[in-house]
Formats: C-alpha cells, structure tokens, sequence
C-alpha cells in the first residue's frame, strides 16, 4: 500500500475509532425509524477487518455491533471508507462480499442463531457526480421476472463532496475530516485549512485534540498535492 493509501487509511480509523466520532455520524445519518429503535450507549467494535488484502489501498473498514433498545437482538453497522479518487460501480459487489464474509464468520461462531442485520454505511470522498448504483445496476437482468432472483439491497452513502456540511450536527473532528476531503481540490484549499485549525482552537481552547492535528497533519504531508 503507497503512503498516500496509508494515510487515507490511518485517518480514517483515528477519526471513526473514537466512539464519540462513529456515534455522531450514525446519529445523523441513520434513518430516524431506525435510530429510534438502536441503543447507540452500548455499541461496541468489532475486532475484524473484510477487506481483502489487494483491495487495502482502496478501502478501509469498521464494523461495530449495536443493540436493538429493550430487546436480546442486535444489529451491525458497516463502515466502509472508499479513498479512491473516483467512484466505482462495483461498489455494490463489493459490499455483498463484505456482508457475506461477515456472516460467514459470525455463523463459525454461533451456530444455531439467526444471522444479524447488517448495516452498510459508505464513506466516500471520490471526485465527480457519484451514482449511487444499487446490485440491480450491475447485473444485467433480462426483465422484471428475472429480478426475484437478485439479492438486491439498500445502503447509505456519505458522499462527503457532494453533502453539505453544515446540515448536519457534526462533531468538530468530523466536520475537519469531511471539509478537507471536500475542498481538497478547490482553489481555496488553504484558506479552509486555515478554516478547520480555527474550529478545532475553538472547540478545544487548551487543544486537547493535539493527537487528532498532528494526525491531520500528517495526512496532508502525505496526500496534499499527490494524484492516487
């Protein structure tokens, strides 16, 4: 994996690692039904990584288990983060593997249970109009017989170029991250940099985020400038 693959990775899991980062962005963006229904306090990581090794340089990934609110059952939310400079129509083949691959592991675990539901949230900063392509928008189907046959599902997108920022109530590391993906080939560039240092000094008056802006830096030094 090249540097600036690294970097896109190590950002991404310094940002959604912090349970107060992962758990503002699904309070935002889930849908309000399900939200409601999610006992977001008790969420916890999972360990494992899906993305195969040859993908690594383009994707990262999270996956975290949240309990349904008064109930034994749970559901799964899978963080998938593109850091390719364009968008890919596979994605959604992409995303099948990764939902299989997950209950094929959680099925070696528990035998005799039903398997979760899994939640796909996408991360994405690719340039240009992102087409949300669904399975069915892959895979060339002959006619409205046929589609009973597909294993078609639903996923939510973050396309942080195309998302306007200030809808949503994100917390300040958040809303750095999203900024600098957004602008990062805009004329501007530097000036919402400036931007994003005077949010974090007055969020934080005694800088308390000195491990998330030497994070940050180091991200630019590395992907600034440089084509992937």
């Amino acid at each position: 994996m090249s540097k600036i693959k690294q970097a896109h990775d190590k950002i991404f899991k310094n940002v959604f690692a912090d349970r107060k980062n992962a758990l503002n962005l699904l309070g935002n963006f889930l849908p309000a039904n399900i939200l409601n229904r999610l006992d977001l306090k008790q969420m916890v990581y999972e360990k494992d990584t899906f993305v195969q090794k040859q993908l690594k340089g383009y994707y990262s990934d999270l996956l975290v288990t949240i309990p349904l609110i008064d109930s034994d059952e749970s559901v799964k939310v899978y963080f998938l983060f593109e850091h390719k400079s364009f968008s890919d129509p596979d994605l959604p083949l992409q995303l099948l593997r990764y939902i299989v691959e997950i209950w094929t592991h959680y099925r070696k675990q528990h035998k005799h249970v039903k398997l979760p539901l899994i939640i796909p949230l996408v991360v994405t900063h690719a340039e240009g109009s992102w087409k949300k392509a669904r399975l069915s928008d892959v895979v060339d189907i002959p006619g409205e017989p046929f589609k009973a046959y597909l294993p078609d599902f639903e996923y939510l997108l973050f396309d942080c170029i195309q998302e306007d920022l200030n809808v949503y109530d994100l917390e300040v590391e958040l809303k750095s991250l999203f900024m600098l993906w957004k602008y990062a080939h805009r004329p501007n560039f530097f000036e919402i940099v400036r931007e994003v240092y005077r949010m974090l000094r007055q969020a934080y008056p005694e800088m308390e985020p000195r491990d998330f802006l030497i994070a940050l830096a180091q991200y630019l030094y590395f992907t600034r400038g440089s084509e992937e």
